[in-house]
């Protein structure tokens, strides 16, 4: 109940004092980088502190989260790149079309005799299923709080990888793993 009334806490509702927020924008194809940004711009911002590069993407830091917002609106940021550049819905289910009709297809499992029972009904249906290319969507929007000492880190993160969440912040850190009582 408490997440139809509203009463539920997530990950985001994490509020630490003096805590910093960032938005991340991220390359939308796996692989990619940022290819331009107006640092300049972002920092124009009210409440914009910095400008960090992240794995395949670009975070904008402020003191609240529309500051934060803003900025990364201001970066104008742009990509290049990555591993499935131009991938499509359209283009996935041509290149498994394409694997279907491969006369160079291997079979891997043959189990009776398909064509001779194909001859034996008299009613046949053919039909094609197809699904856009879409990953699975969270209930809150992707995020993360971590309060940082010199001897200590706690991170509030909504995840199924509780484990790997610590080893990268041990990873940031480089506080000792010892030191995580967590794990």
């Amino acid at each position: 109940m408490p997440k139809v009334t509203g009463e539920a806490v997530f990950g985001i509702d994490v509020v630490l004092p003096d805590m910093l927020i960032a938005s991340v924008k991220q390359s939308p194809v796996i692989g990619g980088a940022v290819k331009f940004y107006d640092k300049a711009a972002a920092l124009k911002v009210t409440g914009v502190k910095a400008v960090v590069p992240v794995d395949n993407g670009i975070a904008v830091v402020a003191s609240n989260y529309w500051q934060a917002h803003k900025g990364l609106e201001a970066l104008n940021v742009t990509f290049k790149g990555g591993a499935t550049e131009g991938y499509t819905t359209a283009s996935i289910d041509k290149s498994f079309s394409d694997a279907l009709d491969d006369v160079n297809a291997r079979t891997v499992l043959s189990n009776g005799d398909t064509g001779a029972a194909m001859q034996q009904t008299s009613h046949t249906h053919r039909m094609q299923y197809r699904a856009p290319y879409l990953a699975h969507s969270t209930m809150e929007t992707m995020n993360a709080t971590a309060s940082v000492t010199d001897e200590f880190c706690e991170v509030w993160a909504p995840t199924q990888a509780q484990a790997r969440a610590a080893q990268a912040a041990m990873q940031v850190t480089g506080l000792h793993p010892a030191l995580n009582t967590g794990l």
